[in-house]
Parts: C-alpha cells; sequence; structure tokens
C-alpha cells in the first residue's frame, strides 16, 4: 500500500525583508505589534496542516483569539485587513471560504517540489502574469519569480474535467434558517431580516458579484458583528464595531 502524502509542512521560510514591505508596514501602523501576531499565526496554521490554504470559519477565529488571547473582533477585522490589502488572495475567500496567497502557494511548491503534491484548481490564484509551474499528479517544476500561480498541465482537457469534483450545488437557506442561525449565535432578528433580504434580491450574490457558496460563513464575516448583537440574550457588554462588513445596499422597507 502506498504511503498517504503529507500536505502540511513542518517550517515555512520568512523573507528577511518582510518589515519593508509596504503591506505590512500598513498592517503594524493600523493594528500595532497585534495585528502582525495575527497574520503571523495564521500563516502557520496553514502551513502546518493543509500546506497552502486554511478554512476559515467561526472556529478558526475562536481559536486564533483564544490561543492569542485576543477578542475575535479584532482578530476579524485583522484578517479582514489582510484580504483587502492582498495579503490573503479575496477571490478566493470570498468563493472558497479559505485562506491562501499566491506568495504562500509558491512557497509551498518549491519546498515540497519533490513530493507528488498539487494545489487543488479551486484554490489556484491566478493572475495576470503566469509562474512556471508544472503541476501534475506527480511533480512540480521550476517556480519564477512572478506571483501568480497558474497550473500548465498537459493533460488533455477532456481527461481534466472527467477527474474534476462536481460542485455541491447551492441551495438558498429560508428566512427561518437565517433568523434561527442568528439567533443561535446571539445575533438580533431584525439584523437577520436584513441580510436575508438583501442576499435573497441579489440572487444570492454579494456586493462583488460572486455567487455565494456558503451563507453561514458569509453571514459570520458580513453580519457577525458586536453591534448586531441581541443585548437581551447576551450579557455582554456592547463594544464598537470590529469593523468587519460589506458594502450592500440593503435598504430597509
Amino acid at each position: 500500500m502506498a504511503r498517504s502524502l503529507e500536505t502540511g509542512i513542518g517550517y515555512f521560510p520568512l523573507d528577511t525583508g518582510i518589515f519593508s514591505d509596504r503591506k505590512i508596514r500598513k498592517l503594524l501602523k493600523t493594528f500595532e505589534s497585534k495585528g502582525y501576531l495575527i497574520y503571523t499565526f495564521v500563516l502557520c496554521e496553514i502551513y502546518k496542516d493543509k500546506g497552502y490554504f486554511v478554512k476559515c470559519d467561526t472556529d478558526f477565529l475562536f481559536d486564533i483569539a483564544d490561543t492569542l488571547n485576543l477578542s475575535e473582533g479584532l482578530v476579524k477585522e485583522v484578517i479582514q485587513f489582510c484580504l483587502s490589502n492582498v495579503l490573503f488572495d479575496k477571490r478566493v475567500f470570498d468563493v472558497e471560504g479559505v485562506l491562501t496567497s499566491s506568495g504562500v502557494q509558491k512557497r509551498y511548491l518549491k519546498i515540497k517540489e519533490r513530493s507528488a503534491i498539487k494545489i487543488d484548481e479551486k484554490y489556484i490564484i491566478a493572475e495576470e502574469k503566469s509562474i512556471n509551474v508544472a503541476i501534475t499528479d506527480i511533480n512540480v517544476t521550476e517556480i519564477t519569480e512572478n506571483d501568480a500561480i497558474i497550473p500548465q498541465s498537459k493533460v488533455k482537457k477532456s481527461k481534466v474535467n472527467k477527474s474534476k469534483k462536481k460542485e455541491k450545488e447551492f441551495i438558498p437557506p429560508s428566512l427561518e434558517e437565517v433568523k434561527s442561525y442568528f439567533k443561535e449565535n446571539g445575533y438580533k432578528d431584525n439584523v437577520a431580516e436584513r441580510a436575508f433580504r438583501g442576499y435573497n434580491e441579489a440572487n444570492w450574490h454579494d456586493s462583488n458579484g460572486n455567487k455565494i457558496k456558503n451563507w453561514k460563513q458569509k453571514m459570520n464575516f458580513v453580519w457577525f458583528k458586536d453591534d448586531n448583537k441581541d443585548l437581551n440574550k447576551n450579557n455582554n457588554n456592547a463594544s464598537k464595531p470590529d469593523g468587519l462588513g460589506e458594502i450592500i445596499n440593503f435598504n430597509e422597507k
């Protein structure tokens, strides 16, 4: 029996010029050392588990906040900042709900170049310039300096299409399901109605025009803010909004 491949890695290289990166300096200026700590924590989780991505859900946010003794609101703010400033890829996050970046994938493939490892196509970051990476079933070849990662497979398209997993069909939730989910997590009923109405009228697409695949993940990152909490259910003191939101024209009727 063939030995299963280990996808995670026990270390990752850190660029000595990282603090010359304008994005990192902005992160430090906005959130000070706590922001950089959260960013580095996410990188560690990415590399040690799947190797090039990590699922970002409510449990993941809790784990970061609990481990670092920080608020979940701050963790959300920092992750949103990283997405907006291309430290993580926003398109892949919006579509798949995972955190990754071209730099992460590039370093991962370089470390794993002698292994039978490939990146799942749905997580690959495609930009204008291609990177010279041949992602096949058994190897990965040279990596250039360009950031984008695009598979250059020699496999015929018909064969690739057959091997692709069929995407799970998205079934929009009912208003009651959304209200129930908000209630379970301690958020206001009227906010649940606003969220449902807005996405339902947009045919379950977000403000960037991306089709929503996981409505619970979208609700968590866009609507689960401190100022939307139901204080009658939660006795915690209200804090300032965590700033993690999405600009959508949801006009109340």
